[in-house]
């Protein structure tokens, strides 16, 4: 649980008590070093229950980093809630992580679909990565949506049941079983988030974060299968048919090459890079 880093790191001269961690920048996704909870180098408010042989405290912290890369140098706030008991008899316990989370910015640490990807559909996922965990319904809603609209988009289909949809996807693609059970999964969660139905104990049946999460993980993999992969061979496939005519590629100083499965910009100068920056 949480998005703060065990591991702990202290500047030179800064002291003990000034030790940063690390955790993600809401902005670029980068690592930031933050203040660090335990040695309270930020804002905290802690609320303490008595009991007859125990005080519980609940604390609730509010850490902020800057992210030092030129290109961002924007902050980023993360709230953690912690809770430990105090024994009257001294053997007290360690404090348990009961939440953590980016507080600002509102949006998720979701990375962008690649640009191979409909810019409607990119839009889409965006708008359902940002509600991920404010309301996990409305994401997992939308998530079905973006499923449904980009099926019916691919397989030319205006009309007719998602369900249907995805066999028909079946017959059509080579994609894996697995895919295609996640898929069912996606629009039985949207249906979950769209349809109100009362469980055995007689309250509303609703959509988790965790399931909002997992059905964008599984939209973000179709879109992937449909979209992004089948680009990239094409063009790859082009390069190779040019290189096997003995044809010289014009070398493009500012194409951007594949690293890790992410497109990067190459650099072509001696400027300072964002992964140059220290901490």
């Amino acid at each position: 649980m949480g998005v703060l880093a065990e591991r702990e790191f202290n500047l030179a001269g800064w002291g003990a008590d000034k030790k940063l961690i690390e955790g993600p920048c809401g902005h670029c996704h980068r690592a930031v070093a933050f203040k660090d909870p335990e040695s309270k180098a930020c804002l905290a408010f802690t609320q303490s229950t008595s009991h007859d042989d125990y005080t519980e405290e609940r604390t609730h912290y509010f850490v902020m980093g800057i992210c030092p890369r030129p290109k961002c140098q924007e902050a980023t706030i993360v709230y953690r809630l912690e809770k430990r008991y105090l024994s009257s008899y001294g053997d007290n316990e360690s404090p348990e992580l009961l939440d953590e989370r980016i507080i600002f910015p509102s949006w998720s640490l979701r990375a962008d679909l690649p640009d191979e990807v409909p810019s409607e559909l990119r839009a889409m996922y965006r708008e359902a990565a940002t509600i991920e965990n404010l309301s996990p319904n409305g994401s997992a809603f939308l998530a079905r949506r973006i499923l449904e609209q980009c099926l019916r988009s691919h397989l030319n289909q205006p009309r007719g049941r998602l369900a249907d949809m995805i066999d028909d996807f079946i017959e059509h693609e080579t994609a894996s079983p697995t895919l295609i059970e996640l898929m069912h999964d996606v629009r039985q969660f949207g249906n979950i988030a769209g349809h109100p139905a009362r469980d055995q104990a007689g309250d509303w049946t609703t959509v988790e974060a965790a399931e909002a999460s997992y059905t964008l993980d599984v939209v973000a993999e179709m879109l992937d299968h449909i979209h992004v992969r089948r680009q990239r061979q094409l063009a790859m496939r082009q390069r190779w048919e040019a290189k096997k005519r003995g044809e010289i590629l014009p070398s493009d100083s500012e194409s951007r090459v594949i690293v890790g499965g992410r497109e990067e910009p190459v650099n072509t100068n001696n400027a300072l890079t964002d992964d140059d920056v220290p901490f």
